[in-house]
């Protein structure tokens, strides 16, 4: 897949079919709008996305990412785009509407756009659905909007999907993105506490502009060099051995080796049980023990 993050550099012969919008985390509302560049004869199927979250730059609460920057172009790719146009937020941000549609029908021979039905772009978010439909109609540009991807009547949104993960719903996070919550931070060496339980793990820190679980225990599914281990996951800040820092920590099952600062794809299957204080490590140890068990039992 071929990536430009840099518009002012870039002129394309071969003309694209691009989806619009933010598409954090790609979830299945996301799929619908992507989906429609797929396979349009003559036209490369291109995604348009933002390389920072609009809403941080904005001065609004920063949302929590739903995947990282890698992992979404894993996601687009594996879905079949060929082109990712991720400019930084800041260097489109002032465009008017007009100026926007016109920089991608130029530099990037746009002759197919997809967006959803409440996508907005522009100075001000001034450019809607409807404006994007005129511009294709004076420009010979073929306009498709997406109505609202909808589970149990409610329009499927990233909002919800973080709603779901911050309560440790992961089963329910997952029908809404299509796929497992997941994540692939880098490994880091940890205290090495688990090792001298019989519990190797892996640490991962937790970005603080990373949507949050509910702290606790999960079933884990781990994808290592093509393979998937199951695995069992703590994430919290570990509390009875005073660790501070939000973290997650990894026990794999039948593997052994070395992953310190690779990037590794924990997936979450489901919740197991929320983090607490044990009065002592032998209890922690017992409590581990047990969790290790029920996980060994599930069938994923």
């Amino acid at each position: 897949m071929e990536i430009v993050t840099q518009l002012e550099t870039h002129r394309r012969s071969q003309p694209t079919a691009i989806a619009l919008g933010t598409f954090d985390g790609v979830h299945i509302g996301h799929r619908a709008v992507i989906e429609n560049v797929l396979n349009r004869p003559g036209l490369v199927p291109a995604v348009f996305t933002f390389s920072h979250a609009p809403a941080g730059i904005l001065g609004k609460q920063p949302a929590g990412m739903l995947a990282t920057p890698a992992a979404k172009q894993e996601i687009l790719e594996q879905m079949g785009i060929q082109l990712f146009i991720s400019p930084p937020f800041l260097s489109v941000r002032d465009m008017e509407p007009q100026t926007f549609l016109r920089l991608l029908s130029d530099r990037f021979g746009a002759k197919y756009f997809s967006c959803g039905y409440n996508f907005r772009f522009g100075r001000e978010g001034a450019g809607d659905a409807a404006f994007l439909k005129v511009f294709g109609e004076q420009n010979g540009i073929a306009v498709n909007v997406c109505p609202p991807v909808t589970a149990e009547k409610t329009p499927v949104s990233s909002s919800q999907i973080r709603a779901l993960i911050q309560k440790g719903e992961v089963l329910a996070a997952a029908k809404l993105l299509g796929r497992r919550f997941s994540f692939d931070f880098p490994v880091v060496h940890g205290d090495g506490r688990g090792r001298t339980w019989d519990f190797p793990t892996i640490n991962q820190r937790w970005p603080s502009d990373f949507v949050l679980p509910k702290c606790g225990v999960y079933a884990a599914s781990v994808a290592i060099d093509g393979k998937s281990y199951k695995g069992i996951s703590n994430i919290g800040v570990h509390p009875t051995v005073g660790a501070g820092e939000v973290a997650c920590e990894t026990f794999i099952f039948g593997f052994s080796g070395d992953l310190y600062n690779r990037r590794i794809t924990v997936s979450l299957v489901d919740f197991i049980r929320p983090e607490k204080r044990f009065a002592n490590t032998d209890e922690l140890r017992q409590a581990i023990a047990a969790d290790v068990q029920t996980v060994q039992n599930m069938d994923f």
